[in-house]
């Protein structure tokens, strides 16, 4: 039997778990988009308080309607509940939990919100009606990631609330969050994203760690990381055994640059989250990865170790001499 982890073919907002039950108990983060010609639903405004960055969303009239029809969700679904959400400029954000299994499924409680969101605002603005009634208020479908494990929800909610604050740092440094689908590097397609001017940097250093090296090999590799992390130079590598992690983790502390290597491509809508969203803000990540995306897990082959470590070893030796160029 095929594994029903697999049966998401595409990240995109129309793809559902088939292994899951929509309408038992569960806890979801869910997100939807405006449609196309659709007013800002609000406005980021940045708060900067003892040296630490905030943001804050400054709702639209439109916004307001969209997050007034948020609040009152549970009075048409009395057996759930949004623990949190976020009315952005182009899209929302909102944990709900269903506290009971019914007969009404996530996909019909979605479909409700939205439909009550452009019933209210078509009212209340009725310049937006024949926007509207052509292409919707929102595109279509959703996306919902469900709760799994221990501290997921924590996860969720803190993303939530703190997507005001990724997004206006995203605006506000576009250049340590570009996205390059295709490039090439020694005519082999890869895709990037993060701070791409990291490649042409005058010191660029391969983390590997091999079994087969000498004593006196691997004690001059770690002084050469040391030394490009007390620099502030860049470190390339797949970072696969523990020992590199542990080399790559003391260089996100000590302020140097990383150049990861993925073994699978991006999906559609991909942005950094946690510890690399922090990285890219800073202008210090760049990840390079396959030019295609797969949804199919499989462990890391040695023939692709391989592949990274060699790939981590030519950025490494020709730096700004590599055949880059955008397609």
């Amino acid at each position: 039997m095929a594994s029903p982890f697999l049966t998401r073919k595409r990240p995109d907002y129309l793809a559902r778990a088939a292994w899951h039950d929509y309408s038992d108990r569960c806890i979801y983060l869910v997100t939807f988009n405006a449609a196309p010609g659709i007013p800002s639903f609000s406005t980021i405004e940045a708060e900067n308080r003892d040296n630490n960055l905030s943001a804050v969303c400054r709702l639209s009239g439109l916004g307001e309607i969209i997050n007034s029809e948020i609040r009152n969700l549970p009075s048409y679904f009395p057996h759930i509940g949004v623990l949190s959400h976020c009315v952005m400029p182009d899209h929302v954000h909102l944990v709900i939990f269903v506290r009971f299994k019914t007969d009404t499924t996530l996909g019909q409680i979605i479909a409700s919100l939205k439909g009550n969101c452009s019933k209210a605002a078509i009212a209340r603005c009725p310049s937006l009606t024949a926007s509207i009634e052509n292409n919707g208020l929102f595109r279509k479908g959703f996306n919902d990631k469900i709760v799994l494990k221990d501290g997921q929800l924590r996860n969720f909610i803190r993303y939530v609330n703190d997507n005001p604050r990724r997004y206006h740092i995203r605006k506000n440094n576009p250049q340590y969050f570009c996205r390059v689908n295709r490039i090439l590097i020694n005519e082999v397609e890869y895709a990037c994203y993060g701070n791409f001017l990291l490649l042409r940097h005058c010191l660029i250093s391969a983390v590997k760690i091999s079994r087969r090296f000498s004593a006196e090999e691997l004690k001059a590799r770690y002084m050469e990381w040391e030394e490009v992390i007390r620099s502030g130079g860049v470190l390339v590598s797949p970072f696969i055994s523990a020992a590199e992690k542990e080399i790559r983790d003391k260089a996100y502390e000590s302020r140097a640059k990383i150049i990861l290597l993925t073994s699978n491509g991006f999906p559609d809508r991909y942005k950094p989250a946690g510890r690399e969203f922090e990285l890219c803000a800073e202008g210090r990540l760049l990840i390079i990865a396959p030019a295609r995306y797969t949804t199919r897990e499989r462990d890391l082959s040695r023939a692709e170790c391989l592949r990274l470590n060699a790939l981590a070893e030519l950025i490494a030796a020709q730096g700004a001499a590599l055949a880059l160029r955008n397609r």
